[in-house]
């Protein structure tokens, strides 16, 4: 019952047991999305993450049975609400004491909005969220490519790739990045202590991330990831970005295809990717590339100005 349901802060012990009920309730065990104690750990070290005092665990009887994370995004006056709450019959009672902690937590960062991602098949959490007075704003399909046939990897007269350097591209990666999704919806602009420490994460590998080069300037980037587990693999396709000069000049599919032939060059069979439901010009690329919709997430917004309990 909710009245045994307690909710407290994340504790660096709880490490072992919080990764175990977040595989569990997530459905990834077993499979290249599960989450390892050494990631789970590197994201918690991220240049300003604090998770004894932005994550929150409820428990009943000494175990976990919800968790939220407070991701603040002061440039876009946000916060983000990352939680996991299994389907059990206490999940609304559980929704709502980490919802008002994770929303009393955000006003006290300065944030103006909360924001939540759902998966768009889960009708029991968005009805609560509804009901909660959230709304819907944005939305993204889930991707997936695990085709035999690859496109053949051709390069636009006088561009170039190569691949990222450690301690010579962190600048470089993270001015690209920040000027390729400027004015993004929900992108926070990175530093170069997070791109330092993202690209020495768990999935990463320097020669994952491949630049598109114009004689010596560097046009646009593709950023992959991959994950083995048990003899099954998966790769992701974690960012791709032009800079805005360069568009139009067909560099997306030269550098999108670039990250796919390295991954399928390590047998990596399937390629994964979010892509926002709003853009076409992206989504029809991939569509193209032969990723198929496998589900789709959506973004739900709660203004916090309606609070007076600052």
């Amino acid at each position: 019952m909710a009245n045994a349901i307690v909710i407290r802060n994340f504790r660096w012990e709880d490490t072992d047991n919080i990764v175990n009920f977040l595989n569990i309730a997530r459905g990834q065990s077993g499979t290249p999305n599960e989450e390892s104690k050494l990631l789970f750990t590197q994201r918690f070290n991220m240049p300003g993450i604090n998770p004894l005092n932005d994550c929150f665990i409820a428990e009943s009887n000494g175990n976990p049975t919800g968790y939220i994370q407070v991701i603040h995004e002061g440039s876009l006056s946000r916060t983000v609400g990352s939680q996991t709450i299994p389907k059990t019959d206490d999940r609304e009672a559980i929704y709502k004491l980490l919802s008002n902690v994770a929303i009393k937590h955000s006003i006290k960062k300065g944030a103006s909005l909360y924001h939540i991602q759902v998966d768009d098949d889960d009708a029991q959490l968005i009805d609560i969220l509804k009901a909660d007075g959230f709304k819907q704003v944005k939305s993204y399909f889930n991707l997936l490519w695990e085709e035999n046939f690859l496109a053949k990897l051709e390069l636009p007269q006088g561009f170039s790739l190569r691949t990222f350097q450690h301690n010579k591209d962190e600048v470089l990666l993270t001015n690209l990045q920040n000027t390729s999704f400027y004015n993004s919806w929900g992108f926070s602009p990175n530093t170069v202590e997070e791109i330092r420490a993202r690209v020495r994460m768990e999935r990463c590998e320097a020669d994952g991330i491949i630049f598109i080069e114009d004689q010596g300037y560097t046009a646009g980037y593709n950023w992959t990831l991959s994950q083995k587990t048990k003899g099954r693999s998966l790769g992701w396709i974690s960012m791709t970005g032009v800079d805005p000069a360069y568009r139009g000049r067909k560099l997306g599919k030269a550098i999108v295809l670039a990250g796919m032939h390295y991954l399928k060059a390590k047998n990596i069979p399937q390629i994964a990717l979010e892509v926002d439901s709003d853009n076409f010009v992206a989504y029809n690329l991939y569509n193209q590339l032969g990723f198929k919709i496998t589900a789709r997430t959506l973004w739900f917004e709660k203004p916090l100005d309606e609070y007076n309990f600052r």
